[in-house]
């Protein structure tokens, strides 16, 4: 997201605390798009910050076709689902995700600034709704998605880093050719390309530094912004593999035609009331009940 706000960290701090099962997972791999070559000097934190932070100058608003794979497990055993939609963004607090199979509309993932949301839409359908304090909770029943959609837009690397961050000069190290930082407060690893300072992958971690969710993140694609000169559009992975490594669980998310056109960005893809009304699932559970 935009800024790591106290509200972002509580999101992540609560998620991170739910999560079921920890793995210790190895130092992030080089990025497939290119052959890095190690670079001849560790730059200071902050420097590297300014240029990760560079990378999402002026992106507010996404909009993108997506093909969508989510695997997970549960006490009924493997599940896959997949599908096309749209996804849509207004960082920091704004997402959906619609998933449609022959034409119609059989998921909707989303979230605004207060609640968060999935619908299923097969058969008689049903709409999953909890609070943003309580993410991370027992549910009363548990997201058919592996991987937390609040987590979404951080895990893509849209977010800005803070450049000052306390305690002063956080370390930065070298893994397989990338640049590898922890941003004090975030709970997050950073893999850096260290020639263009986009993310590669980026592992939400648990108190003791292992990984809980990994982002692999691949082929960015410069996203036109009216306003913008060719040189600083920002850059946007349009292959994106989410890995809940407690749960067992991926999303795979593979975006096309990218825009911040406002003709394809409208508020009621983010009003869950207005999207009750349209969807009309026969039930709706509540998932911050006892």
């Amino acid at each position: 997201m935009r800024n790591n706000s106290t509200t972002l960290r509580q999101w992540m701090t609560a998620i991170v605390l739910a999560t079921m099962a920890l793995s210790i997972v190895g130092c992030p791999p080089r990025g497939p798009e290119q052959e890095v070559r190690p670079p001849l000097t560790i730059p200071p934190y902050r420097d590297l910050a300014l240029r990760y932070n560079v990378n999402t100058t002026g992106l507010e608003k996404v909009w993108s076709r997506a093909t969508v794979d989510f695997n997970w497990r549960d006490d009924k055993g493997k599940h896959h689902e997949r599908g096309e939609g749209n996804l849509i963004l207004i960082l920091p607090d704004r997402l959906a995700l619609s998933v449609g199979k022959l034409g119609n509309t059989v998921f909707w993932v989303g979230f605004d600034s207060e609640q968060y949301w999935f619908f299923d839409l097969q058969g008689d359908g049903t709409v999953m709704v909890g609070r943003h304090e309580n993410a991370g909770k027992p549910t009363t029943k548990p997201l058919p998605v592996p991987v937390h959609p609040l987590l979404w837009p951080t895990l893509m690397g849209l977010m800005t880093l803070d450049p000052d961050a306390s305690p002063a000069n956080p370390a930065v190290e070298v893994v397989d050719g990338l640049y590898v930082i922890e941003p004090p407060g975030t709970g997050l690893r950073l893999a850096l390309d260290p020639v263009t300072a986009l993310p590669r992958r980026i592992d939400l971690l648990d108190a003791r530094g292992h990984s809980l969710v990994t982002a692999r993140l691949t082929e960015h694609q410069r996203m036109n912004i009216a306003g913008l000169t060719p040189a600083a559009q920002p850059w946007v992975p349009t292959r994106i593999e989410l890995q809940n490594v407690g749960q067992d669980g991926t999303v795979r998310l593979r975006l096309t035609d990218l825009t911040d056109d406002p003709t394809r960005i409208r508020d009621r893809a983010f009003d869950l009331e207005k999207l009750i009304k349209a969807h009309k699932p026969k039930e709706r559970i509540d998932l911050d009940m006892p």
